[in-house]
């Protein structure tokens, strides 16, 4: 009888701790990878076309071991139609993720419009 009680404490408390484990942050990944995105909110609207540097993917590409990085910028609404797409290195790996935000972008008429972003990253 006292081994079968010692057996259900047992089994009770390793439930308890699993399940403890499974709601809790010890049981959650957390991504490590993380885009310093100030070069996107540096970007303009020019003649109706998006310009700015983003040469940044390359060292965001280079300081977490990525095979490539491909970046996805358009103006929301239909007042302004400019986009802007730009890949570095290779865009292919067994695993992609995806980092995505929006972000108020300046026109060289004065007007301010509202962008969305799309960086999608490829590693193995």
């Amino acid at each position: 009888m006292e081994s079968l009680v010692a057996l259900m404490a047992v089994t009770v408390m390793l439930t308890s701790f699993l399940g403890m484990l499974s709601y809790s942050e010890l049981g959650k990944e957390r991504s490590t990878v993380e885009l310093d995105t100030d070069f996107i909110e540096d970007l303009k609207l020019e003649n109706g076309k998006i310009t700015g540097d983003t040469d940044s993917l390359f060292r965001f590409i280079d300081k977490y071991n990525l095979n490539g990085a491909r970046l996805k910028v358009d103006v929301s609404g239909n007042l302004c139609d400019a986009s802007l797409e730009r890949s570095y290195g290779t865009v292919d790996g067994n695993n992609a993720d995806c980092i995505t935000g929006t972000f108020s972008i300046s026109s060289d008429d004065g007007r301010t419009f509202v962008a969305s972003y799309g960086v999608v990253y490829w590693w193995d």
